[in-house]
């Protein structure tokens, strides 16, 4: 049998037992976890830079590849601590453990840009946890991006640990409230929230795709990897039309 293993280098608290989840629903896929155990990362700008300093993650991707010598690709995966480097300096960041490890790498961030493309999206909305001030950056990278924003709400949760305590109910709740007609798909982009086992639900209760950070963290690490990959409809649209 031959594993495909995908690497994540994940900040602290919120909700790494998502990954734990995950081979069960993808065959032949091997987690290669790394906490960098930043705790309970808050949501300001000024935290989110910190803990997403290039430097840092050269490190950490080469403690990840020293703990699992057999991984394909690494993920940053942290959305806001991706994001709010902007479009390009989330580019620099995949580039920085690229150059530290000689694997392909990207980030949450990137991995919500490169989903909506390969669904031929051109519209759609942002449920994002996070503070409005810090909300802006992700709505402004999705724009960067070449795709247009038609709603956002944001849930003002102050901290990673409030993200991870939210239930599936106020998650499909949120996701409804960011949902409007024009919209072809909502984004939910914190990897401190739950979702690996609540996509089907939510894509159910808004009759539409739906992209978390968790979904399209693996979805990504899978996709740089070259794997061949088997559908995957638990997952979602996204893995569903997985190609």
């Amino acid at each position: 049998m031959n594993m495909t293993s995908v690497g994540f280098i994940y900040p602290g608290l919120g909700a790494a037992d998502d990954f734990e989840v995950a081979p069960s629903l993808i065959p032949d896929f091997e987690v290669a976890f790394y906490n960098t155990d930043d705790g309970d990362v808050a949501h300001t700008v000024d935290d989110l830079l910190a803990v997403g300093d290039p430097a840092l993650l050269k490190a950490h991707a080469l403690k990840l590849k020293a703990q699992h010598p057999d991984v394909s690709s690494i993920i940053w995966t942290c959305t806001s601590g991706s994001f709010v480097y902007t479009w390009q300096g989330a580019h620099a960041q995949a580039e920085a453990i690229e150059e530290a490890t000689g694997l392909p790498a990207s980030s949450t961030s990137l991995a919500f840009a490169a989903a909506i493309e390969h669904l031929g999206l051109s519209h759609v909305a942002i449920a994002a946890t996070y503070p409005s001030k810090v909300a802006q950056y992700f709505h402004d990278f999705i724009e960067d991006s070449g795709t247009k924003v038609t709603n956002m709400v944001c849930g003002e949760i102050p901290s990673a640990t409030g993200a991870g305590a939210l239930s599936l109910d106020e998650v499909i709740e949120f996701a409804k409230q960011a949902d409007t007609e024009a919209t072809e798909c909502v984004l939910i982009p914190d990897t401190a929230m739950h979702s690996i086992q609540w996509i089907g639900a939510l894509e159910q209760s808004l009759r539409k795709p739906v992209l978390t950070a968790n979904q399209v963290s693996i979805w990504e690490g899978l996709r740089l990897t070259g794997a061949s990959m088997p559908k995957v409809p638990a997952l979602g649209r996204l893995f569903a039309e997985y190609r």
